[in-house]
């Protein structure tokens, strides 16, 4: 059908088909049309008597059967609706789980009428079916229909077909709309009209065009013939000449009828009249060329493609009383043949094409011809089947095509908009009328004409709107069209542009863009390391632009003070980084971002300044900043951290008297009651070091040395008496009792009237008194408390138990 390369692309976005409606997945389920309350059994070629079984068909029953004689094979059952329409989508079969003797099915057919139950029928699908009894389902595009004929076709040498039950999956009413446009075609061309100060052309429609658009009904011309519509079509405007190319067309009639005499049925005169158009004095003898769609130029030139092969064909045929339609597929156009409700495809591009599906080298010189693939009637959701009207708008469909690809954009709306008055279901003229709106306003604005590329995408609005890409690509040009005034230095022109769009496009953010006018500018001073000419570059803002916009402008400059200090703190400039700062924060005192970064700042300087000079620089750098921002807390512990992580390297290292020495002379950076925690990891911390080494007597000097320079520290205090008490419980493991005792005497005579010395020195009395009493050796355990007493001669449970040895060796 020679369409454009597919999809269809606007620089900024891509361009979809939209739908006027929402799809009716959307709004509800479908449903069984054949157990509508509507729905009625009309006819069948069943007899009197079986026409009662039908019932099964449609009863939801899979166990209930229908078994019909199949006179001549076949066997039609047609249902009504009452005049209503309904849209089928889907045929569901489902065959007996066991077929009775004699019976079988072939195949299964859906034809639709919308003009009576005896005539207009067109085929939807048809299908072999599988012997099972599981669901067999096909889909279809959604058709308007009125009647509905299901035809089973028996299998070979059987006489009836049986089925178990039988469901036209659809929905009540007309078929969704592929239409995606607000007001009908004959109204739309007024809408378009007002384009013509953006293409500086007068594109009108005809009279005679105008007449024939109100002609079409169903697909069908009342007053227009086929014939002339094409012609008209095809640009023969003058209506003398069309008369011309009528005469020719009445004298290829004649010699049409000589062909097909003694043809006795109309496939038979179908396929005679195919051959003859293609002989070598036919009327297409000149051959297949891709873009020759029009029925004129075949009459003129003898070439022809897809659509202009289909249209003199079905314009001749028609005069011969052939039932000829058109089928639409993917970038193609065929015909096909109806005899009653039998029906072949025409391939009228070669002379071989008739009844495609039958012939192998037929479809193969038909695809080697046109680059095309058959598509065959099992694949009916790709197919659509289309009324005279509908061939006559792919003509104009095709003009669009060319038209588009020539950038010729007004012309090619209007050459979509024409077949839509033909066709309203016509997705593809839809999805390009779309694309050529986007893709017309798209080459405005690179041109620079904002205005006019508005006005395309405001009427194609205007037309559909609810076609997203459309709203949103108004948006990008309301904003490109402001960004080109602002890069020109015209601000307040940019500015009017973006309050012009505001009042048009409502949700498109404009107002807040304003700031984006002055962002702009000084977002390329600060990329390029002029801050203070950034800021002054959008200062001027606040007082044009409007308040919503404003908060942008004052966001960006608070910004500007962190992405400044940043790259000072980068180049390891950390005083100048603290001055950007502090100017930051006597202008916004409010914002904590600018304290917390200066606080980083005198944080990173001390490290480096460490690093590289040593820590008494680092130390006055802090002391420094301190005593200038006295009220900035957070720099106390950053002082704070410093110093400790001063004396934790010494500490760690194993550098005790360092560390300790570091706390002092670090005491200012330290906060209250840092020092004294530092100091106390230092002594623990050296302190374990000494009892590794079996050090006992260091470590406990250790602590009275630490208890000196913090006498009440219960931390410190705790853990002396801990390693008195560890060093006394390394002599009792040896056994060592006099040692142990004697450790706590020198304890208590560091640590006078320690209530836990003097305890642990008692119990440790008792406990070597205890290894006598086990061995029974009275005289032993009585020495040992007679020497506890002269220590403790007033302790009462030393007394008790010495009379208790006493009293047990008198006994023995």
């Amino acid at each position: 059908m020679s369409r454009l390369p597919k999809p269809f692309s606007l620089g900024m976005v891509v361009l979809a088909l939209a739908y006027s409606q929402a799809t009716r997945a959307e709004e509800k389920k479908p449903v069984n049309l054949l157990r509508l309350s509507a729905a009625k059994f009309e006819r069948s070629t069943a007899s009197s008597g079986e026409q009662a079984g039908l019932k099964a068909l449609t009863d939801d029953d899979p166990a209930t059967v229908a078994r019909v004689q199949a006179a001549e094979g076949v066997v039609d059952i047609i249902y009504g609706f009452g005049g209503a329409m309904v849209a089928p989508e889907r045929l569901v079969v489902r065959l007996p789980r066991e077929l009775p003797a004699n019976a079988g099915i072939a195949r299964v057919e859906v034809l639709v009428s919308t003009s009576s139950a005896q005539t207009g029928f067109l085929s939807l699908r048809s299908d072999p079916l599988k012997s099972t009894a599981e669901a067999q389902q096909f889909s279809f595009p959604p058709t308007g229909a009125r009647w509905i004929m299901l035809r089973f076709t028996a299998a070979a040498k059987v006489k009836f077909v049986s089925v178990a039950e039988v469901a036209i999956l659809g929905y009540e009413g007309p078929p969704v709309s592929h239409y995606a446009f607000k007001d009908a075609p004959a109204k739309a061309f007024d809408v378009l009209a007002r384009l013509k100060k953006s293409s500086s052309l007068n594109v009108t429609i005809s009279a005679d065009e105008s007449g024939l658009f109100a002609d079409v009904k169903d697909g069908r011309f009342a007053e227009w013939s086929f014939d002339e519509a094409a012609l008209l079509a095809s640009g023969v405007i003058d209506a003398g000449k069309r008369k011309d190319y009528l005469k020719r067309l009445d004298a290829l009639e004649a010699g049409a009828k000589k062909a097909v005499a003694g043809a006795k049925i109309p496939f038979e005169k179908g396929e005679k009249l195919l051959a003859w158009l293609h002989a070598k004095d036919g009327p297409l003898a000149k051959g297949y060329v891709a873009h020759q769609t029009d029925l004129s130029a075949v009459l003129d030139t003898g070439t022809f493609n897809c659509v202009s092969s289909a249209a003199l064909y079905i314009a001749l045929g028609k005069r011969l009383g052939l039932d000829l339609r058109a089928i639409e597929v993917p970038d193609h156009a065929f015909a096909i043949l109806y005899d009653g409700t039998n029906h072949a495809d025409v391939e009228t591009t070669t002379p071989s094409g008739f009844n495609p599906a039958r012939d192998d080298a037929a479809r193969a010189e038909f695809e080697k011809r046109t680059g095309f693939r058959y598509i065959p009637d099992s694949h009916r959701n790709q197919r659509r089947e289309i009324g005279e009207a509908g061939l006559v708008a792919i003509i104009y469909y095709n003009h669009g095509v060319t038209l588009t690809g020539q950038k010729r954009h007004h012309e090619a709306l209007l050459a979509n908009f024409r077949a839509l008055s033909l066709d309203r279901e016509f997705a593809s003229a839809v999805k390009n009328a779309l694309a050529a709106l986007g893709n017309w306003s798209n080459e405005l604005s690179r041109e620079g004409k904002y205005e006019s590329a508005l006005n395309v995408l405001l009427t194609g609005v205007e037309l559909a709107p609810k076609d997203a890409t459309l709203l949103h690509n108004s948006k990008v040009v309301w904003g490109e069209w402001a960004e080109a005034s602002a890069k020109a230095g015209k601000d307040d022109e940019a500015l009017a542009i973006l309050r012009r769009a505001a009042t048009a496009v409502p949700e498109g953010n404009f107002p807040a863009m304003q700031a984006w006018i002055y962002l702009r500018r000084g977002e390329e001073l600060a990329k390029a390391g002029a801050w203070e000419k950034a800021l002054a570059a959008v200062e001027p803002g606040f007082e044009k632009i409007d308040k919503v916009a404003q908060k942008e402008l004052r966001d960006w400059s608070a910004g500007v003070p962190l992405r400044w200090s940043q790259s000072e703190i980068n180049k390891k400039n950390f005083a100048k980084a603290i001055d950007v700062l502090q100017a930051a924060r006597s202008r916004q005192p409010t914002d904590d971002r600018l304290t917390k970064n200066l606080v980083y700042c005198v944080q990173e300087w001390a490290r480096e300044t460490e690093a590289k000079e040593g820590e008494v620089k680092a130390k006055a750098i802090l002391l420094g900043q301190m005593k200038r921002f006295p009220q900035i807390t957070e720099l106390k512990d950053v002082a704070s951290g410093h110093a400790q992580r001063v004396v934790g390297v010494l500490r760690d290292a194993g550098k005790f008297p360092e560390a300790l020495t570091a706390i002092s002379d670090n005491k200012e950076l330290l906060k209250d009651k840092d020092d004294k925690a530092l100091a106390r990891s230092v002594y623990d911390r050296w302190a374990r070091s000494l009892k590794e080494k079996k050090d006992w007597q260091g470590a406990v000097d250790l602590y009275a040395e630490a208890l000196e320079r913090y006498p009440k520290d219960n931390h410190l205090f705790n853990n002396a008496i801990a390693s008195w008490d560890a060093w006394a419980g390394s002599l009792k493991e040896k056994k060592d009792w006099q040692g142990a005792i004697d450790l706590y005497a020198k304890a208590l005579e560091r640590y006078p009237k320690n209530n836990h010395f003097t305890n642990n020195a008692i119990a440790n009395w008792d406990a070597w008194a205890t290894t006598f009493i086990e061995k029974k050796d009275w005289p032993g355990a009585i020495k040992v408390y007679q020497k506890a007493l002269q220590s403790f001669p007033d302790n009462g449970n030393l007394k008790n138990n010495l009379n208790y040895c006493k009293e047990q060796m008198k006994t023995k």
